[in-house]
């Protein structure tokens, strides 16, 4: 079981860099963690940037939106919810 979840978090970050750069071909939202942060209490924006800045991200350009879907649903950022979303 163990060297199973250690080649899905390999495939998992093999094709996440993938995915990023060959299907992702809108234009980035152009905003950062600190804008987001000076949103009103209870936004989407607001509580994007608190999630951020609770695990420490960036948004990575073009895919914003990820970020976004953890904070609608709630899932985590480990790798099992990663795949989940």
């Amino acid at each position: 079981m163990k060297y199973r979840k250690k080649l899905i978090e390999w495939l998992f970050e093999k094709s996440q860099r993938i995915y990023t750069n060959m299907f992702k071909n809108h234009k980035a939202w152009n905003i950062n963690k600190i804008a987001l942060l000076k949103y009103p209490k209870g936004t989407i924006g607001k509580q994007l940037g608190v999630f951020l800045d609770k695990n420490e991200f960036e948004l990575i350009p073009k895919v914003e939106r990820h970020d976004a879907y953890h904070v609608i649903t709630g899932y985590g950022t480990n790798v099992e919810d990663e795949i989940a979303l």
